[in-house]
């Protein structure tokens, strides 16, 4: 991280300290830790859309072509839905306790939809139905900041990520 903006490091920094409470039992840890770590991925994903190398990098990424619907539940939490659900699963424990385990789970998309002032367009809707809905929303957070923290060590981002680029003119309605 040495040469990176301080701006940059406290949002790789907010990214990493958030994941480990989207593991958390407690439902409401969960749903903070995971609207922290959304605004950070959310926040490096817009300063690197700057630079069209970004851009096409991650759409050539499994990982990186999860963000646009990441921006998604970023959006439909601040506008209060459910984006991550806690199932409880039992197995066998110590004894004759059961042991619970629960992995947040991203929501299905017909829950987050009803926190959003501005459908999605169809591209951005079966990303997440295809890609997120259901899947563990540790494990993607987790490939997420690997993937931007990667991305953003391999240099060349610096004026992107400094703020001294122009963004392009992108049009998009959530996604």
């Amino acid at each position: 991280m040495d040469g990176l903006s301080t701006s940059t490091r406290a949002a790789l920094t907010g990214l990493r300290e958030n994941l480990a409470g989207i593991g958390s039992p407690e439902g409401i840890t969960t749903t903070v830790a995971t609207g922290q770590a959304l605004f950070w991925a959310c926040v490096l994903d817009g300063r690197l859309e700057a630079s069209r190398e970004y851009r096409v990098r991650r759409g050539q990424d499994p990982v990186g072509r999860l963000l646009p619907g990441l921006r998604i539940a970023r959006n439909a939490l601040t506008h209060g839905a459910t984006v991550v659900v806690l199932p409880s699963m039992h197995v066998n424990g110590i004894g004759d306790r059961p042991l619970a385990i629960r992995a947040p789970r991203w929501a299905e998309f017909g829950s987050i939809r009803r926190g959003l002032s501005i459908e999605p367009n169809a591209q951005a809707q079966a990303l997440w139905r295809s890609s997120i809905e259901g899947n563990n929303a540790l494990a993607t957070m987790s490939m997420v900041h690997e993937w931007l923290s990667t991305e953003i060590d391999s240099g060349g981002y610096q004026d992107v990520l400094d703020g001294n680029a122009v963004p392009p003119r992108v049009t998009r309605r959530h996604g």
